[in-house]
Parts: C-alpha cells; sequence; structure tokens
C-alpha cells in the first residue's frame, strides 16, 4: 500500500509511532489528589521514511511545513477515507545517508483535528 497525504502519494513511512497529544493541564493539589483539566486528546504520529530519494525528500518536506490540514492515509492506522491531520512545526529532521548518497533519512510529527 502506498501512503497518501493530501492526495499526493509518498512511500510508507518506515516506522510509525503513535502516541497521545493530550490537550490540557494535570496538576496536583497539596491533599494528594490529582486533577485534570482535559480539552481533548488527539492522536500523534511520529513518521520515519528511511533512504528516500531527493524528490521524495521535497514533497515530504513541503507537507511537513504547511500550515493546513489534510487527509494522510497509510497502512495499519488509517484506511479510506483516513485521518485529518495537521503537521506538527518544527519536528521535521532529516539526515543524508553516508557520505556523497543522494538519499536521506527524514521524519516529522503530525496530529489529528477532530
Amino acid at each position: 500500500m502506498t501512503t497518501s497525504w493530501g492526495g499526493t502519494s509518498l512511500p510508507d513511512p518506515t516506522n510509525i509511532t503513535l502516541l497521545d497529544d493530550f490537550a490540557g493541564a494535570q496538576f496536583q493539589t497539596i491533599d494528594g489528589v490529582l486533577h485534570t483539566d482535559e480539552r481533548a486528546t488527539e492522536l500523534r504520529f511520529q513518521l520515519e521514511w528511511n533512504a528516500v530519494t531527493a524528490g521524495q525528500f521535497g514533497t515530504i518536506y513541503t507537507k511537513a511545513l504547511t500550515n493546513s490540514s489534510a487527509t494522510i492515509i497509510f497502512p495499519l492506522y488509517a484506511e479510506s477515507p483516513g485521518l485529518t491531520v495537521l503537521p506538527i512545526r518544527g519536528s521535521l529532521s532529516s539526515t543524508p545517508v553516508g557520505g556523497a548518497s543522494s538519499k536521506v533519512n527524514v521524519s516529522c510529527s503530525i496530529r489529528t483535528v477532530t
């Protein structure tokens, strides 16, 4: 299966890590009671691609730096119609794969939008 982000095909991520993204506050009072003030809990995905081409990196780069939501479909977690997600700004990173290779490892984080 090929991953689709905003209608653009991408290679399947090498690794997908699922986390919860809690929006709210949690605090403990002096009597030891733990209080939670929750607005929402979204899903956060850390996506990693190993050894992608420069062209694939450019597409991932563009998607990871956008400020708008898009639908993503990838194996296991999101079958059609997919999940509506926003990229988490500041989470994009990339590393060249050894020496003069034209391939890079790249990762970014996204979160669901409800």
